[in-house]
Parts: C-alpha cells; structure tokens; sequence
C-alpha cells in the first residue's frame, strides 16, 4: 500500500478547521468592552469640538468659484487636510439635475468615440464560433471546477489511506473479532473517496447568439471605455492625504471621504493594527470559504478582469474573486413573508465535506465579531456626517425580529454587508439601499490605485487601505478604476428600503439633517432668549 513508511497521524495535533479558528480569534486587537467605548466616546466629543465652528452641515464661505462647475475650499485643522466641494447645479432632491451633469456629458461623448473606434463585428462573432472547444468560456469554467474537484480527491484519498496506514503499523495485537458479513463490513468501514468525473465537451450549438455575444462586446467596450477616461484626465484627482466632503446646491452633504478612517477612529498606530488584522482575518477565512461568484451589474465582466495581465493569483482553483452578503434582506419575490438571513450568512458547507457546515458558521460569527472593528469607526463618521439618518437607521434595526438580526457591534446601525473579494466594480447605483440614505465602504488589503470614481460629479478620490467612505449610492453613480496588488478587499455596509419600509421607518427628506439642527439652534435661541 502506497505510505507504507508514513507515520501515524498525531491523535493530539488540531485539525486545519480548529487551527484556523484559533488564529482568526487571536487577530482582533479591540473587543467590545469598556476601552473601546471609552474611547470611542472621547473622540466623539473631540471631532465635535474640533469641528464646531466647521460643522459638516453647514454651508462654508470663501468658495473658490473659478470653475462654474464646482466651487472648491481647502483648509487645515490641526493634522488633518480637508477638501469641500459645492456643486451648485446639483440637487438631490430633483432626479433631473443629476442625470444631466456636465461632467457625465463629456465622459460619455468621449466612452461614444472609444466604444465607436472598438466596436464588435460579425467578423468577431464567426470567431467566437470557430473557437476551438477549450476556449469555451463555460468549458472552461467547467474544467476549473473539475481540477479543484480532482485536488480534494486526491487530498481526501491521501487522507482515507493514511488514516488506514495508521491503523496498520500501531503494532499491537488486534484481538480476534466475530466474523461479520460483506455487507455489514462494507457499512461499518468508511468507504474511499469518490473520483470526480470529468466535464462533458461543449456542444457548439450551446455557445450564445448572435445577439448576445453583441451585448455583452458592446458592454464590455464601454467598460473598457469607462475605465480608459479615468487615464485620460477626465476626473479631478483629490490628493490622497485629504479628507473630501461633497455638496449639492443646498449645502447637503453626499459624499464624505476619510482616507485614513480607522486612524481617525483609533489613532494612527491601533487603527493601521486594526486594519491589518481585519485583512487577515478575511484572507483566513476566504482560504476554506471560497467567495461566490456573482454577476450583476456591478460585475458584470468578472471573466474579462481574472483574464487582465497580473490578475493570475485571482484565478480558481486557488485565487479568490468573488462577494460574500452577510445580512439580513428580503429573498426574490417573497417580501410578504418579512426579512430573513441572506444565503451566504446562513450557508454551511466548506471543502471537507458538510460534516464540517457548523465549524463554517462559527467562523462566519467570529469574524463578524471582528468586522465590529470597522463598524464602531463607520458609526463614529456617520455620527459626524448626519448623525440624524444614523439614528433612523439604528431605530430601524432595532425594530426587526430578534431571530433575523444579524449584528457585528452593541450599537449596530445596518442590516446587510457585502464584503467584496478582489473583484473590480463597475459603474452602478445602489437601487436597493436606503432613499436618501447612506452607504458606507470600509477598504482593506494590499494594493495600489483603485481609485472611487464618481461620473457624474468628475472626481476620482483615493481609497486606500484603511480608508472609510460614505455615500448617496442610491442616487450617484460610482465605480472603482482598475487596481493592482495582492489583495484588496471592501466591506459594504448598506440597510435596504425594502426593509425600512417593513419595519415601518419614514424615508425622511434629503435636508433631514439641516432641519432638525435649525430646530436645535432656534429652540436653544428661545432658551436663551427666555433666560
């Protein structure tokens, strides 16, 4: 028999699954517990202070006002360099105003030349078909699958046998047992592994049509075109050290930028701890937990980015590319049956087997926990920008049923988290979340450039490891420009209107901030003024 000088397996050694677990617990650096709300708590009331003669929400004199486009300030507190931009054409209560931005108007007449000059043909199409069977990308797709199939069933078979080798070489005398039937021997004995079968060859008349192998070409041309406008100085670059706030016409806020968002929560050296452990932790848990593939609008030319030059550690059977949505939403065409976990939260299952699907939650749960890192920094900054929608989307939360709560802090304000794994998002908007809300993307990993590009307001704004961002997605379309590294990983946080709606939470206007701070400022007016 193959091994016949291995040595026995170590009945004392931890398996993976537990040696995993053990490390990922080991990494979080803050834990729920009085420091952390302490601390919280102080800069807190520091930012406010820091802030109060420049509150987030207030409208800003000394614009410069060369560009008719865009009024633009920049100042400086202490260590921290803010940029403010005001858009006066620009209102987010009126739809009309966004579609028609001058910044969008030029990208889009230069992606109409580009995609012109790089349009598919029928000449393209008759090659597609003469492709040979190999070059099928389902084909392909397919034997990727089958050779990460046929690597666990060699890990598996290496493991049947070694496990029998064991049991050969203890050397001790076996005492004599009854003799038992075929049948019953073959049910108590753990039988080997079963040898995958290979992938059937592509039909050739399964390939698309005609017409959609054009839509997807003509899609992917505009992507290409898209992200080809990021090089070619369409979008002000702001500098990486600043934070950036954008706003309409009507001083609300809509984009709030914090390049260095875990330092700003826990201080320069804790909050570059933090992020490094929470990548970690990601990373770790990708390794058994492979993130599904998932092809929106969001990403909707997956295939074409794992084929990019530099992008061959992303690539299965051991690259990992994909979206994880851990949460509470509604499923597909059941939201009269209320809100439940979303199926990657719930899911169990790893690459040993479903014997192993609890160790797989429990994983899942710790590093949920660990993700309350990023969610206390994400509250704070929420907290500074509109903290009035913050507490609507705590109100919220709170309303939901105890058994479809899914939550990573004491305080948790959002519902869903789409923790995306090296993939590269496409220009979208957020037609799920919140009206007039917020979403927030806290960016972790090891990469250079994927820069957050908004078309419709021509900037593009650094987001580095580390760095915190809120956003109107539901009403500005972003995406991020093409990125290069060993890993970059973002989590989403969003709260969906589907849900707000269910629990029975007003949407609230976009100025919901301003008219609740005018009705501060005139009942302490009154105050004073009758003292």
């Amino acid at each position: 028999m193959k091994g016949g000088n291995a040595a026995p397996r170590d009945a004392t050694a931890k398996p993976a699954w537990e040696q995993e677990l053990q490390d990922v617990d080991h990494h979080p650096d803050f834990r729920d517990g009085p420091t952390v709300i302490r601390k919280i708590g102080r800069w807190a009331n520091h930012v406010k202070h820091r802030f109060s003669g420049r509150d987030w929400n207030t409208p800003h004199e000394n614009l410069n006002t060369d560009n008719p486009d865009r009024y633009t300030q920049t100042f400086e507190y202490k260590n921290w360099k803010v940029r403010m931009d005001k858009f006066p054409w620009l209102d987010l209560a009126d739809k009309r105003t966004i579609n028609n931005s001058p910044f969008k108007r030029r990208i889009v007449k230069h992606m109409a030349f580009v995609a012109t000059s790089s349009s598919p043909s029928d000449d393209g199409y008759l090659r597609y078909l003469a492709e040979d069977e190999k070059e099928c990308p389902l084909y392909k797709q397919a034997l990727l699958v089958y050779g990460e199939r046929l690597e666990h069933y060699n890990q598996e078979l290496a493991e049947h046998e070694a496990h029998i080798q064991a049991g050969t070489m203890r050397g001790e005398p076996q005492p004599k047992r009854k003799r038992r039937s075929t049948k019953e021997t073959n049910s108590a004995a753990k039988p080997p592994p079963k040898k995958p079968s290979p992938p059937k060859k592509p039909d050739p008349t399964t390939k698309v049509s005609r017409k959609n192998w054009l839509e997807y070409q003509t899609s992917l041309a505009e992507t290409e075109a898209l992200l080809e406008s990021v090089m070619s100085g369409y979008y002000d670059c702001v500098p990486e050290d600043y934070i950036y706030i954008a706003r309409d016409c009507k001083d609300r806020v809509i984009l709030a930028v914090f390049p260095r968002g875990l330092e700003f929560a826990y201080g320069s050296k804790d909050g570059q701890r933090c992020a490094d452990a929470l990548a970690n932790n990601i990373e770790k848990y990708t390794e058994s937990q492979p993130p599904p593939t998932v092809l929106d609008c969001r990403h909707a030319h997956h295939k074409w980015w794992l084929k990019q030059d530099g992008n061959e550690h992303f690539r299965p059977p051991k690259g990992r590319c994909g979206v994880y949505h851990w949460g509470t939403w509604f499923e597909q065409g059941q939201t009269e049956r209320g809100p439940i976990w979303s199926k990657d939260y719930r899911a169990g299952g790893t690459h040993s087997g479903v014997s192993d699907g609890a160790y797989a939650v429990r994983l899942r749960q710790q590093l949920m926990w660990s993700l309350g890192n990023m969610t206390r920094a994400v509250d704070l900054l929420f907290r500074i920008v509109d903290n009035p929608m913050r507490e609507q989307y705590h109100a919220a939360w709170q309303r939901l049923l105890p058994a479809v709560r899914v939550s990573t802090t004491e305080n948790e304000p959002f519902t869903l988290r789409a923790v995306l794994i090296n993939v590269l998002t496409e220009a979208h908007i957020d037609c799920n979340d919140w009206e007039n809300g917020w979403a927030w993307i806290g960016v972790l990993g090891d990469f250079n450039d994927g820069d957050l590009c908004m078309p419709q307001l021509g900037i593009r704004v650094p987001m580095p490891a580390g760095s915190i961002t809120g956003m109107r997605g539901r009403d500005l379309e972003h995406f991020i420009a093409k990125w290069s590294g060993r890993r970059r990983y973002s989590v989403v946080h969003s709260f969906w209107d589907s849900i707000r709606h269910h629990v029975g939470i007003d949407v609230g206007p976009y100025d919901i901030a301003n008219t609740r701070r005018k009705e501060d400022a005139s009942r302490i007016s009154s105050e004073a003024t009758a003292f």
